[in-house]
């Protein structure tokens, strides 16, 4: 059991409302959080770069972001250059 929803719920409603109230609120909060996890999840995933770093990376080493004169890319993450 999430203590994210066990322990909110309880200590708002408990003493206040009957214990399968609560117990309703607790198992509610979970199905929502569950249900919002798998539907963000495919997202989360399409928005990171791909692991060789070529979505960071154009051809010939140059990084995707336009700097200003003078300014120098450092290089972290693996390698990939970032700003």
């Amino acid at each position: 059991m999430p203590l994210d929803s066990l322990l909110p719920s309880w200590g708002a409603f408990g003493g206040v409302l009957a214990a399968p109230v609560v117990w309703s609120i607790v198992a509610s909060n979970v199905l929502v959080k569950g249900a919002t996890t798998l539907l963000s999840l495919p997202l989360i995933y399409a928005s990171l770069p791909s692991p060789s770093g070529r979505d960071a990376v154009r051809p010939g080493g140059r990084p995707r972001v336009s700097l200003a004169p003078g300014q120098r890319t450092e290089y972290r993450n693996g390698g990939v250059p970032t700003v």
